[in-house]
This record gives structure tokens, C-alpha cells and sequence, in this order.
């Protein structure tokens, strides 16, 4: 009843029936004071704060400060007409704490109500964000920092494994080229294979599809042995250039006695036979026009080299 007689205008009444006039509505105004504190920080917060107090209420009750100082002053002058010479320090006794509690609460509401939710939730929450999205960031960069190291120690290691196989792969490739029955057929191409290819019938063993003994052929060996290390080569099992450094003379002699041979397996077996045995000649070839004196280094000096036997030889 007090209240919305307040919202009026009207002055309300005590419990005797009296009308209380504006010490009455002072005593309101100060019942009112933090909620129009409140009201008075929250005209500035966002949609979140303004959903605690209506509109209706904002408008209604007048800024606490005039309200309370004016009616305050009103009262102590009628206690001080009702009350005589104690009358401030009863006033002093009964409305020190009063005012301290609704001071204190004014504040306390102030402090919280004045300032946002958004505002308070935000701002320690803004800080923990911010600490989390660097510690996220250094994560980050110190995870890709591993990726990276780990790939680059993996190129590294597969680097260092090719290498490894491929000298293996050398070195098996050399200990075959020297077994003595693969040293046989070597020496069989390079002093026996020109003559016996002037028989027909040798050709003709040659030319026919089917099993040719070796034998009998021991060139086969020799077409086999280059043919698998074109392969290796080819699909670079075994480095190419150190592979063509040691043995471009030993390929391109070879493939020039051999070549006969070859034509003649071609007859009925299509140019497939012993491509990469071809492929290997052709590399070799290149090669010698690339670097016809080796690949001895220019800037560095050749040892003296005397022939003692060339003229005694030459005659």
C-alpha cells in the first residue's frame, strides 16, 4: 500500500493512521535506495542486467542521493522538535546503523549490480582465454617443430639406407662378375664367339624359341649378367653414375660382340629381348661422349706416367 502510494505521489500512512508525509516517503526512498542504485549503474549495462529490474520500477523511484539526504534532514528535525535535547543522540543511535546498512548495501549492491554480468563473468574469463589460446599457439608450433624434425631426421635415414643398399647392391653386382664361370663365359665371348657364330647351325640354335643351353651358348651368361644389371640400373637399384664410372668400357665392348647375337634372338622374340641390356650400351655410350677423357678432376694434377715398353712394343 506504502508503495504504490509512493508511485502516486501520495503521502502514506503510518500504523496509527497518521499521515507520515515526506519523512514517510524519505523512509520509502531509503527502503528504495539500492534498488535505485542499481537501477541507477544498470541504465548502463547490457540486455543481461537490464532483465533485473523493470521498467517500471526505473522510472518510478527518484535517484537515492536527493531522496535521502533531503528526508533524512526532514526527520531529524522532527525528532529534534519531538525529542528535545537527546533527540540527536537517539537519532544517532537508532539511524547510524540504518544508514551504515543501507550504505553498506547501496555499495555491495553497487559493486555487483552496477557492473555487468557480461562484465564479471568476461573479464576473468577474458584472461584464462587469452592464457589457454597461448598455450594452444606454443603447443601448436612446438608439435609442428617435432613433426618437422622428424621428417627431416626420416629423409635423412631413408637417404642413408638408399645409399646403403645401393652399395650393397655394388658390391654383390662385382663379386658375381668375378666367379669363375661367369669369368669363362667372358673370355668365350671375347675370344671364341666371333668363330663359332660363322656356323649355321650354331645361328640356327640360337634363332629357334625355346631353352638355349648355356652350355653350349656360354654367351647367354654374359647376355644374362648385363641384362639383369641394366635393370638394377634402370630402376636405380644400383647408382647409375658410379655404376657407368667403373664399367662404361667393359658395356660398350661387350654389347659390340654380343650385338650379333642379339640381332639373331630378336628374329622371332620382338625387340624386348635384352632391352635393358640395350639401355645399359646406350647409357655407357652417352656417357663416353660426355666425359671422353674420364672424369678425372681438372684442377688436379696427373702423376708423370712413363711406357717403358711402347717402342720396344711397336716393333
Amino acid at each position: 500500500m506504502d508503495r504504490e502510494a509512493a508511485r502516486r505521489g501520495a503521502a502514506p500512512f503510518g500504523d496509527d493512521g497518521s499521515e507520515i508525509g515526506n519523512a514517510g516517503q524519505g523512509a520509502y526512498a531509503e527502503g528504495g535506495r539500492e534498488r535505485t542504485v542499481i537501477s541507477g549503474y544498470e541504465k548502463g549495462c547490457d540486455q543481461d542486467a537490464e532483465d533485473r529490474v523493470s521498467r517500471s520500477d526505473a522510472a518510478d523511484v527518484r535517484p537515492s542521493h536527493i531522496v535521502f539526504d533531503r528526508d533524512a534532514e526532514i526527520l531529524r528535525e522532527r525528532l529534534r522538535r519531538e525529542g528535545g535535547a537527546n533527540a540527536d543522540e537517539d537519532e544517532r543511535k537508532r539511524g547510524e546503523p540504518r544508514e551504515r546498512r543501507a550504505n553498506h548495501g547501496a555499495f555491495v549492491a553497487a559493486s555487483l549490480a552496477g557492473i555487468p554480468r557480461c562484465a564479471r563473468r568476461e573479464r576473468p574469463m577474458l584472461v584464462l582465454v587469452t592464457i589457454f589460446d597461448v598455450i594452444n599457439s606454443i603447443a601448436q608450433v612446438g608439435t609442428l617443430l617435432v613433426f618437422a624434425a622428424t621428417a627431416a631426421a626420416g629423409l635423412v635415414q631413408l637417404r642413408h639406407l638408399r645409399a646403403s643398399n645401393e652399395l650393397e647392391g655394388l658390391l654383390r653386382l662385382t663379386e658375381h662378375l668375378r666367379e669363375p664361370e661367369l669369368q669363362r663365359a667372358f673370355k668365350y665371348v671375347q675370344s671364341e664367339l666371333g668363330g663359332r657364330l660363322e656356323s649355321p647351325a650354331y645361328r640356327a640354335e640360337l634363332a629357334r624359341i625355346g631353352f638355349i643351353d648355356a652350355g653350349l651358348h656360354p654367351e647367354m651368361d654374359v647376355c644374362n649378367w648385363f641384362n639383369e644389371v641394366g635393370a638394377l640400373v634402370r630402376n636405380r637399384v644400383i647408382d647409375e653414375a658410379i655404376f657407368l664410372e667403373l664399367f662404361n668400357r667393359l658395356v660398350t665392348y661387350y654389347w659390340t660382340k654380343l650385338s650379333p647375337v642379339i640381332a639373331i634372338l630378336r628374329r622371332l622374340r620382338g625387340p624386348t629381348e635384352y632391352e635393358n641390356f640395350e639401355f645399359l650400351a646406350q647409357q655407357a655410350a652417352t656417357w663416353q661422349t660426355q666425359h671422353p677423357n674420364g672424369k678425372y678432376p681438372k684442377a688436379l694434377a696427373r702423376m708423370p706416367l712413363a711406357d717403358r715398353y711402347a717402342a720396344v712394343d711397336a716393333t
